[in-house]
C-alpha cells in the first residue's frame, strides 16, 4: 500500500503511497508515440486522466499475482530461447501477462 498505493474508483488513479496523483508524461513532439489524450502510453490506452492509473481488473476479470510474468520469464525469453520462431511465439504473451 506505502509503495503501490491504492488505485480504485472509476478513474483509477493511483491515488495513495508514492505515485500518489504522479502526472502522466506527454509530449507534442511528432515522432513520440502517446494515446489519443496525448499522454505517453499505449497508443490504445484509453486513459484520458491525467495521473498515472493502475486496473486491477481486464474485461471484470481479475487476475492473480502468479498470472503476471516474473524477472525469470524475461530473463528466459532473452537469454534461453533457442529459435527465432519460438523467440517470436513467446514474445508476444510471456512478458505481457494475461
Amino acid at each position: 500500500k506505502d509503495w503501490f498505493g491504492n488505485a480504485t474508483g472509476a478513474s483509477r488513479t493511483v491515488r495513495e503511497g508514492r505515485f500518489a496523483y504522479m502526472k502522466a508524461y506527454t509530449s507534442s513532439e511528432e515522432d513520440v508515440v502517446t494515446n489519443p489524450y496525448g499522454y505517453m502510453r499505449s497508443p490504445w490506452n484509453m486513459g484520458k486522466e491525467p495521473f498515472v492509473m493502475r486496473a486491477h481488473k481486464f474485461c471484470d476479470v481479475s487476475f492473480g499475482y502468479e498470472s503476471w510474468p516474473f524477472c525469470a520469464d524475461h530473463y528466459n525469453i532473452t537469454f534461453e530461447v533457442d529459435s527465432w520462431y519460438e523467440w517470436v511465439w513467446s514474445g508476444g504473451y510471456t512478458p505481457h501477462g494475461p
